[in-house]
């Protein structure tokens, strides 16, 4: 048999580190939440979820049930795996703004 040599190509996202008007931005996470987690980022991800109508709670920066069945509720509205934890492919559906 024929071996194909596959060339992987690394495409360096120049993605910009500040952001202009915060405020009406869409939030930058970069790191992987879930069950357990707490801090700003998930504070930031439950404003989300509720502006989006998918929570239904003062944001708390604790990721607990209630977050997590609203990741759930937004991985699937958006065509993720609804595995509850906000990995790669969550965080950048999330930091586009969706």
């Amino acid at each position: 048999s024929k071996a194909t040599e596959t060339t992987q190509t690394t495409t360096q996202s120049t993605a910009q580190t500040g952001t202009t008007g915060s405020s009406s931005g869409a939030p930058n996470f970069t790191s992987t939440m879930q069950l357990g987690s707490r801090g700003d980022s998930v504070t930031e991800l439950q404003k989300l979820l509720v502006k989006q109508g998918l929570l239904d709670s003062e944001p708390t920066g604790y990721f607990g049930k209630m977050t997590e069945a609203a990741v759930k509720a937004y991985q699937t509205k958006n065509g993720i795996s609804s595995i509850g934890v906000v990995g790669p492919a969550t965080r950048a559906s999330l930091n586009k703004g969706l």
